[in-house]
């Protein structure tokens, strides 16, 4: 990843005009420059959040991790013991993603049965069929081990060859993911726009511009750049580990993602990143961790590191005063 530390407004506009010239990329601003690129549902506090609101106690969940069903089912699918033997770490892992994925569509599912006029009609059927009630039994977590263990076993010749790769579903869920994600709950996509202004808004400390400039240097530690990220996918590329998701009907009825000429990017292969690492990737992730000679980048990814200066600041908030830019502009003040 190309990172640039910017320290003058006048070299931010030169370059971020550039890239719009180009075409192509898409931008995303965070209001503090070590963090990194992200999903809110991916970050550990939020997964905490997730988990607490699952109606299942941690007790329930071990049974269910502990039931003669989920030992026969796993002796049948992979011939792995439980009884007699430690379950691979990849196996811990895999059981550990089930619990998360029920977890967040339960949340997911929550959302829309509070606000069901945001659901798109496509999935109104899926989600009455498999609302929050369904995310909740052990016979979800039964079905869904049955159904992708075979998946995740991956075989090796005598002499350590890999014959078979370890190849889990990558879905995370099966409902539109862009309404949650701009109105209050979080998901595993991130929100980038075609608009560098816009990104430029979220990228100012507080996600909205303040007339007071040693806001910017009264966190604790010192907050010294914001970031903007610009990014790119490479459509000649064979295997993708992330895409974008352009507007369809469903994003286009999205009010606040018109407004804020919202696209999002997601993650196609964030389930295997985690039942090899335990957690989840960033962007920074899939281009470190798939960086291979054999394959070529499916993506390019620029960070503009902003310092915090406020001659910088100061002129980016003209900027988007000038493009009229603003919390209500951009719809944050609406009410989901």
């Amino acid at each position: 990843m190309k990172v640039e530390r910017i320290y003058r407004l006048d070299d931010l506009r030169r370059k971020l005009d550039s890239l719009s010239d180009q075409g192509g990329y898409i931008f995303r601003g965070q209001s503090d420059a070590t963090w990194q690129c992200l999903p809110n549902a991916f970050r550990p506090e939020e997964r905490a959040r997730i988990k607490s609101s699952f109606p299942v106690s941690r007790v329930d969940v071990e049974e269910w991790r502990k039931s003669d069903l989920l030992y026969e089912t796993v002796l049948r699918e992979t011939k792995i013991d439980l009884r007699r033997s430690m379950a691979p770490n990849s196996l811990k892992n895999y059981l550990d993603l089930i619990v998360y994925i029920m977890q967040y569509n339960y949340n997911l599912t929550v959302f829309y049965k509070d606000q069901p006029d945001l659901l798109p009609e496509k999935f109104a059927k899926m989600s009455r069929e498999r609302g929050p009630e369904f995310w909740v039994e052990e016979k979800t977590f039964l079905y869904i081990v049955e159904n992708d263990i075979q998946n995740i076993v991956f075989l090796t010749s005598p002499g350590g060859v890999l014959i078979k790769a370890s190849s889990p579903n990558e879905d995370l869920t099966a409902l539109e993911e862009g309404f949650p994600q701009h109105y209050g709950s979080s998901t595993a996509v991130l929100d980038f726009s075609n608009s560098f202004e816009v990104a430029l808004f979220f990228a100012l400390p507080k996600g909205k511009y303040s007339s007071e400039s040693d806001f910017l240097v009264a966190q604790n530690p010192p907050l010294r750049y914001f970031s903007l990220y610009a990014y790119k996918e490479l459509h000649t590329s064979e295997e993708k580990v992330t895409r974008v998701l352009m507007p369809d009907h469903s994003l286009l009825a999205n009010e606040r993602a018109r407004a804020q000429k919202g696209v999002f990017v997601s993650f196609r292969t964030a389930c295997s990143f985690y039942m090899r690492r335990g957690e989840f990737p960033s962007l920074e992730d899939c281009l470190f961790y798939y960086n291979s000679p054999k394959i070529q980048p499916c993506f390019e990814l620029i960070k503009f590191a902003i310092t915090c200066d406020s001659s910088v600041t100061s002129g980016i908030q003209e900027l988007l005063q000038q493009s009229n830019i603003s919390e209500q502009s951009l719809l944050l003040e609406q009410m989901a």
